[in-house]
């Protein structure tokens, strides 16, 4: 029950925009625990490599759209 409140509390703190990478890497986290007796690094790229560039490459993305819209002002 208390997970349930911790999720809550932390849901509500974030950024609407990246609220699907966080319910993403728990959903993962989740998913590998039960997965554990996996062998192999590939599993845990996809929590701390992939997910994590998802959002870098979101925020990039969003800032090369704003500096073209601003040069074409200019």
């Amino acid at each position: 029950m208390s997970f349930y409140f911790t999720f809550k509390k932390h849901f509500s703190l974030i950024e609407k925009r990246k609220k699907i990478y966080y319910v993403l890497g728990l959903l993962l986290f989740i998913l590998l625990g039960f997965l554990k007796n996996i062998g192999g690094i590939e599993y845990f790229l996809y929590l701390f490599v992939f997910l994590p560039g998802l959002c870098l490459m979101e925020e990039l993305q969003e800032n090369k759209i704003k500096v073209s819209l601003q040069s074409t002002y200019l």
